[in-house]
């Protein structure tokens, strides 16, 4: 998996036309990452085209460093509402707000059903625009693509996905849990499917197809 670019440290300037001073739009970035949890130099802004007005009116070039803000929203989509006065008095204003983060993207294009090799994935530095996500899982060598991609598009979830833990076919364990005692038993998957989903598996010696829940490579815990 390769990385193909360094990602910069340090904070963007509000965009063109926002007319925010970048000490105020410093202050804002700062009470984002702290509702997100993030480090401030993550975040980056953008106000828009659309000039900020000040507080008496007359343009946002009357907004000072230190001009009170009130930060509104969770962010949803990177969005948020500041409101530059005190006590949450003044002018109103929307601001998109994103992280640095990496993407992974295709080194070539991928049709439906390929499992990635390593050499299919590069990590690019993005802004998201939205909320961050905590602990996710990295496309990466194995997992299966689910529609076409282009050579770099992205790879990310729901494009791909991680690789079944158990295959259509396959022999898996079955283990039946009740009453504090646990029973296993030997069985057919009769579908793929990832940790954490269910699946329709026969049991050796029975010819009625039982549910479960894959908790594990070849493992299934039996419907209760």
């Amino acid at each position: 998996m390769a990385l193909c670019a360094a990602m910069p440290a340090r904070a963007q300037a509000p965009a063109p036309g926002g007319g925010v001073p970048p000490a105020l739009a410093d202050r804002v970035a700062a009470a984002v990452a702290a509702r997100w949890a993030v480090a401030p130099q993550a975040v980056r802004l953008d106000w828009g085209r659309r000039p900020v007005a000040g507080a008496d009116g007359r343009g946002a070039a009357t907004l000072s460093d230190s001009a009170p803000f009130t930060l509104l929203g969770r962010g949803d989509g990177g969005w948020f509402a500041v409101v530059f006065g005190p006590g949450g008095i003044g002018v109103a204003a929307r601001v998109r707000a994103g992280t640095l983060d990496t993407t992974a993207v295709a080194t070539r294009p991928l049709a439906p059903g390929a499992a990635l090799a390593e050499a299919d994935v590069a990590l690019v530095p993005r802004v998201r625009w939205d909320v961050p996500r905590q602990g996710r899982e990295r496309p990466a060598a194995g997992w299966i693509v689910r529609r076409p991609v282009a050579a770099g598009g992205s790879l990310e979830p729901p494009v791909t996905a991680p690789p079944p833990l158990v295959a259509a076919g396959s022999r898996v364990r079955l283990v039946v849990t009740g009453g504090g005692v646990s029973v296993a038993l030997d069985g057919v998957a009769l579908q793929d499917a990832r940790l954490g989903q269910r699946v329709l598996v026969r049991r050796d010696g029975r010819a009625r197809p039982l549910w479960g829940t894959v908790a594990g490579p070849g493992l299934v815990r039996l419907d209760s």
